[in-house]
C-alpha cells in the first residue's frame, strides 16, 4: 500500500511524496480502496506534527477491496460503494491513502446517486451529528445498540438532521 505525503511536509523533511508501507491484515477488518478524501481542521492544522510514518485523514470514500476472514460475508461485499471513516495518524492508517483498513461499523452504504467526492464527508459528519444529538438530549437509542451489525447496516443517520 502507499499513501501521499502532503508536499510542504516533503520539502521540509527530505522526503519522497510517495511512500510504500505495509498494513497488517486483521480478521474482522474490511480493507478499501480510497477513492475520496475530506479534509478536517484535524488533518491540516497537525502537518508538521505528524511522526514518519504516520498519515493523515479522517474522513474517506472508496470500495470495499477486501473483506476480513471474522467478517459475516453477508454484511457487506467486494466492490460495494461506502462512506468510512478512521483516526487518522492514530497509526498508520489514515485515510489519505490508497487503502485503508476499518471496522465494519465505521462505514456506510453510499447509493449509486452519491459521487465518491460527495460522499466522503458523509459518514463523519453523520455519525458526529448523531451522538451530538443522542448524548446531549439523552435520546434513546433507536436500536439494539448489543447488535453491531445492525448498527453497520444503517443508512447515513444524520442525513435526515439536516
Amino acid at each position: 500500500m502507499s499513501y501521499i505525503i502532503p508536499e510542504p511536509l516533503c520539502r521540509r523533511r527530505n522526503i519522497d511524496q510517495r511512500t510504500l508501507i505495509s498494513l497488517p491484515q486483521e480478521a474482522e477488518n474490511f480493507w478499501f480502496k480510497v477513492e475520496a478524501v475530506a479534509q478536517n481542521p484535524a488533518d491540516w492544522k497537525n502537518l508538521s506534527l505528524v511522526p514518519e510514518g504516520h498519515i493523515l485523514g479522517c474522513d474517506f470514500s472508496g470500495t470495499v477491496h477486501e473483506i476480513g476472514s471474522d467478517v459475516d460475508e453477508e454484511l457487506r461485499y467486494v466492490g460495494e460503494c461506502v462512506s468510512g471513516f478512521v483516526h487518522g495518524d492514530a497509526t498508520r492508517n489514515g485515510a489519505f491513502a490508497e487503502f485503508v483498513v476499518a471496522l465494519a461499523d465505521l462505514f456506510i452504504h453510499l447509493p449509486d446517486e452519491i459521487f465518491f467526492g460527495n460522499g466522503a464527508e458523509l459518514a463523519l459528519a453523520s455519525i458526529t451529528a448523531c451522538l451530538s444529538l443522542y448524548q446531549t438530549l439523552d435520546l434513546p437509542i433507536p436500536f439494539d445498540a448489543s447488535d453491531v451489525a445492525g448498527s453497520a447496516r444503517l443508512k447515513a443517520p444524520g442525513l435526515g438532521l439536516a
